[in-house]
């Protein structure tokens, strides 16, 4: 129970973030200055404001995306009643999730509009990740799990894109103050710090995408009940 709601909360904190980084977090210049310097701003809203209607959408979104994206794994690497059951279940989570995706871009896209290029773009991606929880909906009705695993990836990256797209130039901040605003210009980090940064994506990263490969690869196979080890009673 615990390792389920500590699965869970993660992608309902951050289901919930994202969506106020897409409404926008309104924030002011720093006090006691009174402007901006370094990009230094504080938030100039409340704790219960991080929970809207809209916010909450965001939250229950992303659980529920996780959810059908684990259960059509499930399906994907088992056998037997385990299959049947994940598979059941993952077509009417599909389901559920491309309602609550198609909900959640129709109202982040009309009341949130960024304007110019970005807002197109946000369209379609969003577009894009109903289509892609659509397909895996229809893939796994016909027993095919690894192209609804695939379509549920690319529901996954572009609700993601959708957001990055509009975080894209002020990071998600609604600036209060025009003059002294928080942006990407604003609130970046030093040219050196950058470049440490860059070295070690450059290094760790390529590790990360191996080692998660290899982990894909040696655990290929689908699994039953028969896998499970045969208990032995201990000696007397």
């Amino acid at each position: 129970m615990a390792a389920a709601v500590g699965s869970l909360l993660p992608a309902l904190v951050f289901g919930v973030g994202f969506a106020n980084f897409f409404a926008g977090i309104p924030v002011k210049p720093a006090e006691p200055a009174g402007h901006m310097v370094d990009g230094s701003a504080m938030w100039a809203g409340s704790f219960l404001g991080l929970f809207t209607p809209f916010t909450l959408l965001g939250g229950v979104l992303l659980v529920a995306l996780c959810i059908t994206h684990g259960a059509v794994f499930l399906s994907l690497k088992t056998r037997g009643e385990i299959r049947t059951r994940a598979r059941v279940f993952g077509v009417r989570a599909a389901l559920v999730t491309a309602v609550l995706m198609a909900v959640f871009v129709l109202w982040a896209n009309l009341a949130y509009v960024s304007g110019g290029v970005n807002s197109t773009l946000t369209w379609i991606v969003g577009i894009l990740s109903v289509a892609g929880l659509a397909a895996a909906w229809y893939s796994l009705q016909a027993g095919r799990e690894g192209w609804s695993f695939i379509a549920t990836g690319v529901s996954i990256v572009t609700f993601a894109l959708m957001v990055f797209i509009k975080m894209f130039g002020n990071l998600g901040f609604a600036n209060m103050d025009p003059a002294n605003p928080l942006n990407m210009a604003t609130a970046a980090s030093s040219n050196t710090t950058l470049f440490l940064m860059t070295i070690a994506a450059v290094i760790f990263v390529p590790i990360v995408i191996a080692y998660q490969a290899w982990s894909y690869w040696v655990f290929r196979r689908r699994i039953s009940v028969k896998n499970l080890p045969v208990e032995v009673a201990p000696a007397s």
